[in-house]
């Protein structure tokens, strides 16, 4: 079970992972696709009915669960193998700590993480490396337990606070 956690916009690249997604469904039918996230204020839903009509137009087992409250991602995470974020490199995502802390996998295109995630970090985020990854991948509990400690251990807010301090000249 597959997810994305995070606002509806093209520069998120989910038409990307929807046409991953296609090709890692045709040698993985069990495969699903769950997307949770809105559309941010002021932009035009196009790019949604985009995406629905991609998913749609090619039988694609996708739910597009809209804007969700931060209070039931825990649920939504837990219930789902691996989470996918497609951020550019310096764009350290939220999602990703959330979806590991939840021992929800985490494959990103993100190459600030590749001390952490190893080959969970894609070198590019097109559609044929993202297949490829989908088809072969298969969840492992204490890998992930192992990641989430490390993630957690790196950027927890006390983490960040202590190098913060650390670093401050008074």
């Amino acid at each position: 079970s597959l997810l994305y956690v995070g606002r509806i916009s093209s520069s998120k690249r989910i038409m990307e992972l929807l046409e991953a997604f296609k090709q890692a469904h045709q040698k993985r039918p069990e495969l699903t696709l769950t997307i949770v996230g809105g559309t941010p204020p002021g932009e035009a839903d196009t790019y949604e009915a985009t995406l629905k009509a991609y998913a749609t137009e090619h039988s694609l087992p996708v739910t597009f669960a809209g804007p969700t409250p931060w209070g039931r991602l825990p649920a939504i995470y837990s219930a789902h193998e691996l989470c996918i974020n497609l951020s550019p490199p310096g764009m350290f995502d939220k999602v990703i700590g959330e979806a590991l802390a939840c021992e929800c996998d985490i494959v990103t295109t993100n190459n600030d993480l590749k001390d952490v995630l190893g080959d969970r970090v894609l070198e590019s985020a097109s559609p044929v490396a993202l297949a490829e990854f989908l088809t072969e991948y298969h969840y492992q509990s204490a890998a992930v337990q192992h990641t989430a400690q490390a993630v957690l251990a790196r950027h927890s807010l006390h983490s960040l606070v202590t190098k913060a301090l650390s670093h401050t000249i008074c």
